[in-house]
């Protein structure tokens, strides 16, 4: 049974399973994926090498300045340090029964190990079946993730992966 369907209702209902994807926001690059079933919550972050990215208009809150402000003194606990923090987990394994906050990640628990293998076949047959595979050229970020200060490189209007890089980006 394809997992792809009109509505995330319709794939829960027949496959069990909800998938989503994140590949920017706004001019933040990112890639990640995550499918779900009723209990579990799987994410494979791509861009692994990257902080769990903010909206670009964040940056500009001071809210987000103190908070960076706060981390820097260390002052923040581990789970609100995670915005900041690099190398992120590859993969996230969350129980939402009993952390609906996804504040643990189950990824290395190995009582965990068939339910996060059948979450990992599960959203590789999605990407299979989307063809939502990993781009093949990495967008610059437009603006500093700390500090919201425009990247030298970001241009307006926003150019093309091809005019950008003489690629399509495509998968």
């Amino acid at each position: 049974m394809p997992l792809v369907k009109t509505t995330f209702s319709e794939i829960l209902k027949e496959s069990g399973y909800w998938t989503a994807a994140a590949g920017k926001w706004h001019d933040f690059e990112d890639h990640g994926r995550s499918i779900r079933s009723k209990r579990f919550r799987y994410i494979r972050n791509n861009y692994n090498d990257l902080p769990p990215t903010p909206s670009d208009d964040t940056v500009y809150h001071k809210i987000w300045w103190e908070l960076g402000r706060l981390y820097d003194a260390e002052l923040l606990n581990k789970h609100q340090s995670r915005p900041f923090i690099s190398p992120r987990p590859k993969e996230e394994f969350s129980d939402l029964e009993n952390d609906s906050f996804e504040l643990n990640n189950l990824a290395d628990f190995g009582q965990y190990q068939a339910e996060i293998t059948k979450h990992r076949k599960a959203l590789g047959s999605w990407i299979r079946e989307t063809h939502n595979f990993i781009p093949n050229v990495r967008t610059l970020d437009g603006f500093d993730r700390r500090t919201g200060v425009y990247a030298p490189h970001r241009l307006r209007p926003r150019q093309t992966k091809m005019q950008q890089y003489g690629k399509s980006g495509a998968y």
